[in-house]
């Protein structure tokens, strides 16, 4: 782009000055990750998660998808996916809004589905009339339930999530000079008081430490919230083609999960798996179910795919 050839007319120069270098600086940071990234493998898992496995976490249970459905997770999972975006063509720093955003709506699915919260108020804020709730006291109210509780108890959980969200805040809220937009996503250049951005290695290294800080704590957000998350069912085994729509993981979904638990709370997310109440009794449940036969399945597959 010769800078002094831009169109007259302002959004077209502006068009131009945003796309000189998007593939470069594209390629860059896709060469960063997978080659210099020191984290690059819990990235990569990362990914894998929010893109697949996220909207999976949430209970099946009637009583809780007519409060908020699969939206939180969902939502969140296209929050967590736009910040790798917005990170891979260098607006560094609106990657953290995205991750803001998502951390709080997964913290948001798990308040509404608590047995005490009344079902018109969740209604009233999928239908837009009413406020998300505010961060910290959602994750105080959380710990009315006992497992968020024994876990804040033994780890510290409430902790943890809130050092995490005054970090991205501080970003988004631009507390002081070292979140400022220079600090956090410099430009390469000025064109017509146009800014052009540029692969910055530093701030790229630091908005992909932030997408896994945040991956990792809803991990554990909602492995508390759902623990049955932890132990993996060959669910094909049972309900061939017609598997639990959330709730449930595969073996390999439950073995990310639990790879993506940070390690001040995988002794007790062990010990939660090997002896709640409630997940000791799922089990239970699904190994009592009889294995599903080919004859089940063809039917099934009859019905989903009908000639």
């Amino acid at each position: 782009m010769n800078p002094f050839e831009l169109p007259e007319e302002h959004f077209l120069a502006r068009k131009d000055v945003l796309l000189w270098g998007i593939e470069d600086r594209s390629l860059a940071m896709a060469k960063f990750a997978h080659e210099t990234y020191e984290h690059r493998d819990i990235l990569i898992d990362a990914w894998n998660f929010c893109c697949y496995d996220l909207i999976d976490a949430p209970t099946a249970r009637l009583d809780h998808l007519t409060k908020v459905g699969y939206f939180p997770w969902a939502e969140a999972s296209k929050e967590l996916d736009q910040a790798l975006s917005l990170t891979m063509i260098g607006h560094y720093k609106n990657a953290y809004d995205s991750l803001r955003r998502a951390f709080e709506l997964v913290v948001t699915g798990s308040y509404f589905v608590l047995d005490d919260i009344e079902r018109a108020k969740a209604i009233a804020w999928i239908k837009s009339k009413r406020g998300t709730p505010n961060f910290k006291r959602a994750v105080r109210y959380l710990l009315k339930d006992q497992t968020f509780k024994t876990c804040n108890d033994e780890c510290k959980w409430e902790t943890y999530m809130l050092e995490l969200y005054w970090h991205l805040c501080d970003v988004v809220h631009v507390s002081g000079t070292r979140n400022s937009l220079d600090a956090i996503a410099p430009s390469f250049s000025s064109i017509n008081g146009i800014h052009s951005l540029g692969f910055h290695e530093d701030s790229c290294r630091n908005a992909l430490d932030a997408f896994i800080q945040t991956v990792r704590a809803i991990a554990c957000t909602v492995a508390l919230s759902n623990p049955v998350l932890l132990v993996g069912f060959d669910l094909d085994v049972k309900f061939g083609l017609n598997p639990p729509s959330s709730g449930f993981f595969y073996p390999g979904q439950a073995e990310l999960l639990r790879r993506l638990i940070v390690e001040q709370f995988q002794p007790f997310m062990k010990r939660l798996a090997d002896t709640d109440e409630k997940v000791q009794s799922l089990t239970a449940w699904f190994n009592s179910l009889p294995d599903i036969t080919t004859e089940q399945i063809a039917r099934q597959a009859r019905t989903i795919f009908p000639t």
